[in-house]
């Protein structure tokens, strides 16, 4: 899915939202963003997306995974 969203309006818009909380949050040492758009998960396989930017239940499921590990890391 990756290729189908670099450089296009979704890609900004969702850039800049993790520019703006990083930045809302760098005062507070006690708040961590976990930031999922900028990682590997835009590598994730076709199969897991309902649509180009929003999960299906497999991707999902897949998602709620990812956050347990980073959230008990």
């Amino acid at each position: 899915m990756e290729e189908k969203i670099e450089g296009s309006f979704v890609d900004s818009i969702e850039g800049e939202f993790s520019q703006k909380v990083s930045h809302l949050i760098s005062d507070f040492q006690n708040i961590e963003f976990l930031d999922y758009y900028n990682n590997s998960l835009k590598s994730l396989a076709d199969s897991t997306f309902y649509d180009y930017q929003h999960l299906n239940g497999k991707g999902g499921t897949y998602l709620v995974k990812i956050c347990l590990l980073g959230f008990y890391k």
